[in-house]
């Protein structure tokens, strides 16, 4: 639910009857307009809005306004609490995955040298294909550090397959947390589900 609600202290009409002994129904104002507008079915959990046709409304006069209880954005159903557990979850183990990357790769490379990485891998890839395939980004930088060309070539496309290795494992364990959280039925299974991320095994 997304507004808050407290509980009516009678049915919507004059007519409804009371049966105190016989709770099953709630009938709910909203907050933020004062609308009597929500019941509450007690034996099944059901919210229906009293302006949708449904079979709980056919037949409101004979519901019961159970009062003394109210309910708000920590009262909600079992099923929203979960499903706000695993929102959470998943948003926290996102995070978990990202600060394992940031905390495995620390460049201290501007930012203009890091947006070449994928054109310096690309090049690297393509001579590894071919050795004859041109490389103008790395012969230039080569040049400017006065190294040998093909010792660049060899160590970008090193460095290159090992963040290839690094992503391919932490989006691989990113994802199989979100099929655990997924999978639930219950809220203290989504607590206990820690993400820890771990390197890649060296094959």
């Amino acid at each position: 639910m997304h507004a808050t609600y407290s509980t009516a202290n009678n049915p919507p009409t004059e007519n409804a009857a009371i049966d105190t002994d016989k709770p099953h129904y709630q009938f709910m104002r909203n907050l933020s307009t004062g609308a009597l507008d929500v019941v509450h079915n007690l034996m099944t959990g059901a919210f229906v809005p009293l302006d949708v046709p449904s079979p709980l409304l056919d037949a409101y006069t004979s519901y019961v306004a159970m009062g003394g209880k109210v309910l708000d954005e920590q009262s909600v159903s079992a099923a929203e609490q979960l499903s706000t557990a695993k929102t959470q979850k998943l948003a926290e183990v996102a995070q978990a995955a990202q600060d394992f990357i940031d905390n495995a790769v620390q460049d201290p490379a501007p930012r203009v040298e890091r947006d070449t990485y994928h054109l310096q891998a690309a090049e690297a890839e393509s001579w590894a294909l071919d050795n004859n395939n041109p490389t103008p980004l790395l012969e230039g930088i080569a040049a400017a550090r006065n190294i040998d060309l093909n010792e660049l070539r060899q160590r970008t496309l090193d460095k290159s397959r090992a963040w290839q290795a690094l992503c391919a494992s932490v989006i691989g364990q990113r994802q199989a947390f979100e099929d655990q959280i997924k999978q639930a039925t219950d809220i203290d299974h989504v607590i206990n589900i820690v993400p820890v991320f771990h390197l890649p095994t060296l094959g």
